[in-house]
């Protein structure tokens, strides 16, 4: 009874395979969208490091910042991009370089694997 019910589910399975797959075992045709891979781990938090949370006018800091998955492993296959809610307080290049451009204050946001994590940074006279 169990090698039967093992060769049914083995036909099954193949039989779906084959189906999704037009028939054929050719995955470049294939009219069914790809199963999501499971054994890569997805983005769980972008980790920040060390930033002042106040800058004088005309200096510069660099925000480091890092995806990690759900175990706390750097992905190193995320890119990571930055962005300053107001740009005129602060700039922030594309690797990081935070620039202090007026008294104000603004969030440096980092964004990467479809997380994001900011800080506040205040910039004074």
């Amino acid at each position: 009874m169990a090698r039967s019910t093992l060769r049914l589910a083995a036909a099954l399975g193949a039989a779906l395979f084959l189906a999704c797959q037009g028939g054929d075992s050719n995955l470049s045709t294939s009219p069914c969208s790809p199963l999501p891979c499971t054994n890569k781990p997805g983005v769980a938090a972008i980790q920040l490091g060390v930033f002042p949370g106040t800058l004088v006018v005309g200096d510069t800091a660099t925000l480091t910042a890092a995806a990690v998955d759900a175990s706390g492993d750097t992905l190193d296959n995320v890119t990571i991009t930055f962005s300053s809610s107001t740009p005129s307080v602060a700039s922030v290049s594309s690797a990081g370089l935070v620039t202090a451009l007026s008294i104000g204050a603004t969030s440096i946001i980092a964004r990467g694997g479809g997380d994001s994590a900011s800080v506040v940074l205040t910039v004074v006279p």
